[in-house]
């Protein structure tokens, strides 16, 4: 299926990637939306970010969602047509923060469209995935697709900044401005909005977009 692969900076292509097969506690997903993450754009304009640099021909994305396709035989939780959103993060169940319960802590996390080891992790902008069931969370009837790919940026919001924006929302007046269109900052922009009363705008520095 197509997947849209980065080769090094400024060279992405469309390309035919296999799908793998459902496994027993797996889904085989059609991604229906995806959001542009910091992490990509770096990929694209500079061949990765800090010491982490593109190696090798990888997917890109990891903020997606979609339609279930295929339902493994242990998969019964979920059935095909339910839509869902996709953690892109597989930890590793071995570490000791997985057998604790904790992970969020894994020391060997494995996440979507990540040049941080070799081989790289795949990402998921292609038309069809295959997750595990623990990454798949269904979405309800009142979320459109579009906003279920919000949700992975949207929990890193939660939990890094949903403190600040309360409490700048109480003690100033000013107006909250997110100094960026990315899906990150979009997210950063509708939860000032739903938690102060001064304007709330969002604004980008890119000329592409």
């Amino acid at each position: 299926m197509d997947a849209l692969v980065i080769h090094a900076a400024g060279d992405l292509r469309v390309e035919d990637v296999p799908t793998p097969q459902v496994l027993a506690n797996q889904l085989r997903v059609r991604v229906r939306f995806g959001g542009i993450c910091g992490s990509d754009l770096h990929y694209y304009q500079h061949g990765g970010f800090g010491t982490v640099r593109v190696k090798e021909p990888m997917v890109l994305g990891h903020e997606v969602a979609g339609v279930v396709e295929e339902v493994g035989p242990n998969a019964s939780a979920f059935a095909v047509g339910d839509r869902i959103a996709i953690s892109p993060s597989r930890p590793c169940g071995a570490c000791r923060f997985c057998q604790m319960g904790l992970q969020n802590h894994c020391l060997d996390m494995r996440y979507y469209g990540s040049a941080m080891r070799t081989p790289h992790v795949q990402g998921a902008f292609r038309r069809e995935l295959v997750v595990e069931t623990s990454q798949a969370h269904r979405l309800a009837d009142t979320l459109s697709d579009r906003e279920g790919a919000m949700a992975e940026p949207c929990r890193w919001r939660c939990m890094l900044f949903s403190v600040p924006v309360r409490c700048s929302a109480r003690r100033c007046s000013s107006p909250a401005v997110a100094r960026s269109a990315r899906c990150w900052s979009l997210r950063r922009g509708a939860q000032a909005r739903a938690t102060s009363s001064p304007p709330t705008s969002v604004r980008s520095l890119c000329a592409v977009r």
